[in-house]
């Protein structure tokens, strides 16, 4: 299908996500699997990861609360926040997809949800990992570990195909082998390296009975502390450094959607 930035209804879309799963419908017992099914499941998915995950990044050694921007709805209303920066100038109606089907129009706000998550995440490392006392504990909940708990809920209750993923820099490859592209993907990632690539621009098809979906992800300030220079330094988290400079792409968000 080529290069996709067609997101004309995004707003609309994801508006829903504050609706709640209360007002999801039952047809003939069968659960909806609309765009408002899919993104309320998304929703709920990083709201139980952040609600998982508070003890570790959230409660103070007294078990006190650190920071409010860290709890989960807060957390959330910073992602949609993002979001809405990322897709500056639609306009909300509310129930406008409540129906809708078609995967090229849902896959990619899944995707730029997504994105918005690992972008809060990677901004919020030093209130994450700031202690009490002014010391500074690694917890390890960066951008990509967030990703990964977050999809990995979301495809075990949709039954999707959603992953992140990246070709590695030089003899650099992926750190965690759930994010091995699959050839489809390399073949995408090898086309967003590309000079006359639209920057930020996806790229969807239709392959048999499914829509496949990937969008870039570029190296921000915030990721060079784990993935910059000097190559082969040990990163924060005991990785090798990649060497990695800011803009470059460091791979990008795919997801699968059956065509019926």
């Amino acid at each position: 299908m080529g290069c996709i930035r067609t997101k004309l209804i995004v707003y609309s879309i994801i508006s829903l996500l504050f609706l709640g799963t209360n007002s999801l419908s039952q047809v003939q017992g069968e659960t909806r699997r609309d765009g408002m099914y899919l993104f309320s499941q998304f929703k709920d998915a990083i709201i139980y990861v952040l609600n998982r995950q508070q003890k570790i990044i959230n409660t103070n050694p007294d078990g006190s609360v650190k920071n409010k921007q860290l709890e989960s709805e807060v957390y959330f209303k910073r992602i949609y926040k993002q979001f809405k920066k990322m897709e500056a100038g639609r306009n909300f109606r509310p129930k406008s997809l409540e129906g809708v089907r078609d995967p090229e129009i849902i896959a990619p706000v899944l995707v730029t949800l997504l994105q918005a998550g690992r972008i809060v995440t990677a901004e919020s490392q030093g209130i994450i990992n700031a202690e009490k006392d002014g010391t500074n504990i690694k917890k390890k909940f960066i951008p990509a570990v967030f990703g990964h708990l977050v999809l990995t809920r979301f495809n075990k209750k949709t039954n999707s195909s959603m992953k992140q993923t990246t070709l590695g820099k030089g003899k650099h490859k992926q750190r965690n082998d759930d994010n091995r592209p699959d050839l489809w993907e390399t073949e995408a990632l090898k086309k967003f390296s590309q000079s006359d690539w639209k920057r930020n621009s996806g790229y969807g098809e239709f392959l048999a009975d499914s829509y496949h979906f990937i969008q870039p992800i570029y190296i921000s300030k915030d990721c060079l502390s784990c993935h910059g220079l000097p190559v082969g330094e040990d990163a924060p988290y005991g990785y090798p450094k990649e060497g990695y400079q800011e803009g470059e792409i460091r791979g990008g968000i795919s997801v699968s959607l059956p065509v019926k």
